[in-house]
Formats: structure tokens, sequence, C-alpha cells
């Protein structure tokens, strides 16, 4: 009876251990599942994470050949703007000139204008000239009408 005893409390102790080791066996199964699950996961997100790398690549290849356009239009601008300010430079010389150029037409026509008024007054004294000279005549030709009657009268 001890022997049955004993081979029935074995027996109750080898199932517990069974029970166990088919509770651990699940255990183990869903422990390796979830570990399929998570390395399933994690091959996701390092796709994800290549596709995310291409695509930041493909952003930064377009944001440098954005910033070289960008940089050569910068060039041209500022090429331009030194054009223009050349030329602003020169226009400032012209204007420069032109005011000069201006004071001495203006010089030049108060030159004018005194020469003008200077003519005016000698032609005033022309005229006075030709009066006197006509007024001289006339006095001349009376004085020789003068004389030629004195001649005649002489004579007769």
């Amino acid at each position: 009876k001890k022997y049955v005893a004993e081979t029935d409390d074995l027996s109750n102790q080898v199932n517990i251990l069974q029970c166990k080791i088919h509770e651990l066996e699940i255990a183990s199964n869903q422990v390796v599942g979830e570990k399929e699950n998570l390395i399933h996961e994690m091959k996701k997100k390092q796709n994800k994470i290549l596709v995310l790398n291409q695509e930041k690549e493909i952003l930064v290849e377009e944001k440098t050949a954005e910033k070289e356009v960008m940089k050569r239009e910068l060039e041209v601008i500022y090429s331009e703007k030194e054009k223009l300010l050349a030329h602003f430079e020169d226009c400032k010389q012209l204007n420069s000139q032109l005011a000069i150029k201006d004071d001495l037409i203006s010089s030049l026509i108060t030159e004018k204008d005194g020469q003008f008024l200077q003519i005016e007054k000698l032609n005033e004294k022309l005229q006075e000239a030709v009066i006197s000279c006509k007024e001289a005549t006339n006095e001349v030709s009376i004085l020789d009408e003068q004389k030629k009657r004195l001649h005649h009268e002489k004579d007769a």
C-alpha cells in the first residue's frame, strides 16, 4: 500500500509537472509569437525608416539643387546690381558735367544779353547819327540853295 501511495503521489507530481510543462510550453509559444510579431513590426519600421531616409535624401538633393539655383540667381542679381551702380555713377558724372555746361551756357547767355544791350545802345547811337547826318545834309542842301541864289542874285 505504501508503494501504491508513493506511486500515486509520484503520479500526481508527474501530472502536476506535466501541467506546468504544458503551461510553460504555452507561455513559451506566446513569447515566441510575441517575439515574431515584434520582429515583424521591427522589420516594418526598418522598411519605413529606409523609405523615409530615401525621401530625406531626395529632399536634401532637391534643396541643394534649389540652393544652387538661388545662388546663381543671386550672383546674376549682384552682377546686375554692380552694373547698375556703375551706370548710376556714370549718370552722376554726366549730371555733374551737364550742370557745369548749364552754368557755362547761363553765363554765355548772360554775356550775350549784355552784348545785345550794347548792340541796341549802339544802334540807338547809330540812328541818332543817321538823323544828325540827314539834318546836316538838309542844312547843307539849304546852304547850297542859298549859295546858288546868292550867285544868281549876284550875277543878275
